[in-house]
């Protein structure tokens, strides 16, 4: 018998597999996606073509979701100005990304008080990004859980970051949920494309 906590450790290391697999939906078909870029920020990122996309502006470029009987899956890119970045070079702040991720302190301030199951660099477009397997905290029965993937990137001026969660009324529904369309979440988590600046 697996004890719970071994279990979810197991768990969070195939979900940031996830991003470095080959992936299929969840038939083992591939997706039919397409690319939609952001004007005003340049970042770009994959979808499948039957998901809802909206362009809000500002510090959320691009929203992506579904709704299936399953619950909702939501993807979206965001950018904090950080105007103290900009006095970096990007090769020196790929070298901080890497150094605040050796450790779960800066990981954790980045989930935004969710429970990062996991964390580690990967690399996304050629460009290392920081990335953390989390679940939502709050176990009321009232709540909707949420569990998903969300990668980080620093650039000369900008903290970006996009994440891609499942949504679902109860904790079993949303870890079904997740497992089900985890490939697929880690596709588009690797087609982010991130501008310079």
């Amino acid at each position: 018998m697996i004890v719970p906590k071994l279990a979810l450790m197991i768990q969070a290391v195939l979900l940031l597999a996830a991003l470095a697999l080959s992936t299929a939906n969840a038939a083992g078909q591939p997706a039919a996606m397409v690319r939609i870029q952001d004007a005003n920020t340049g970042v770009a990122i994959d979808h499948p073509t039957d998901w809802r996309v909206e362009q809000p502006g500002g510090a959320t470029p691009l929203v992506l979701s579904r709704r299936d009987p399953g619950g909702l899956l939501l993807c979206s890119v965001e950018r904090t100005l950080e105007p103290r970045l900009a006095r970096f070079t990007q090769k020196l702040l790929d070298e901080q990304l890497v150094e605040r991720f050796r450790t779960r302190e800066w990981p954790a301030e980045l989930a935004g008080g969710r429970n990062v199951v996991d964390f580690q660099v990967r690399t996304v477009g050629g460009a290392p990004v920081g990335a953390i397997a989390w679940e939502s905290l709050d176990e009321r029965p009232d709540r909707l859980f949420s569990e998903g993937l969300k990668i980080f990137r620093m650039t000369p001026g900008a903290l970006w970051s996009a994440e891609c969660a499942a949504i679902a009324q109860g904790k079993p529904e949303v870890e079904a949920h997740f497992a089900q369309h985890s490939e697929l979440l880690g596709e588009i988590l690797r087609s982010v494309r991130f501008p310079a600046q």
